[in-house]
């Protein structure tokens, strides 16, 4: 125990306001079959869109993210994200594998007093884009910043501050080779998930692995909020118009190409 407080004593910041990381905020996340609806609520990613916009925040510089979890993980593991020119892929891996200057964290969730908590990491690597990591995450570890605590304030009225946190855009180089869009794929079993370039779908070659629209929506969700916050500009006054396209595309896809046994 004392060596395991030690490993994670190493990844803590000097700013008292990014908590330090633990892998039990990881855990406490909804599983993501739980909480993808809210991506799909149109006027409430209006709003909270409307507190990046109001702020600046978007250009590429932080991301709206949905927090959810696909598997737990150990007392002693991390969640590493690793990229190469065309994907990227990500899993847990023991925390005394990882030196803490050779990843950043780029997933965080805001706590009620307006710190926020690393959840997972990104290795360094020639393939990180996105611009200095150390800067965007200064834009959001001072809790007395408008834009923290406009968006805790919000998330709190809601009731949605274990819901959705904020990101740092570092992968933009994937979504570059699909017009800005990215889909993501993950396996809960063997505990990983894995970024690629958004492509058209072809369900006919794919039908026996869709079990439900849960699967192509996980995707469409994560696909429209990655190019919502990576092409939005300022002139651009809500995420409303490419959520609601996003969805609607989806669903219209997904009752239009499956199996008439899949029930949802």
């Amino acid at each position: 125990m004392q060596i395991l407080f030690v490993l994670l004593s190493l990844f803590a910041f000097s700013n008292a306001n990014v908590v330090e990381y633990s892998p039990y905020f990881f855990n406490q996340l909804g599983d993501f079959m739980d909480v993808y609806q809210f991506s799909h609520n149109s006027s409430l990613i209006e709003s909270i869109g409307m507190i990046f916009v109001k702020h600046g925040m978007t250009e590429r510089k932080l991301s709206l993210q949905l927090l959810h979890t696909h598997f737990k993980i150990e007392d002693d593991e991390i969640i590493v994200e690793k990229m190469t020119h065309n994907e990227s892929f990500t899993m847990p891996v023991k925390i005394s594998s990882v030196k803490a200057h050779d990843v950043s964290p780029y997933l965080f969730k805001f706590t009620p007093t307006g710190n926020v908590i690393p959840l997972e990491y990104v290795e360094h690597s020639k393939y990180l884009t996105g611009g200095n990591m150390e800067a965007k995450i200064s834009l959001i570890s001072d809790n007395t910043s408008p834009f923290v605590q406009d968006m805790v304030r919000f998330l709190l009225s809601e009731g949605l501050i274990n819901v959705f946190g904020v990101g740092i855009p570092h992968r933009n180089h994937i979504g570059d080779l699909s017009g800005g869009a990215t889909t993501e794929n993950s396996n809960s079993v063997e505990r990983w998930y894995r970024v690629t370039p958004k492509t058209t779908p072809s369900y006919e070659n794919h039908r026996p692995t869709v079990k439900n629209k849960e699967d192509c929506t996980h995707g469409c969700a994560h696909s429209c909020s990655s190019h919502v916050n990576s092409t939005m500009k300022p002139t651009i006054k809500s995420k409303q118009d490419c959520a609601h396209g996003c969805a609607h595309s989806c669903s219209s896809h997904v009752n239009s190409t499956l199996k008439p046994t899949v029930k949802n």
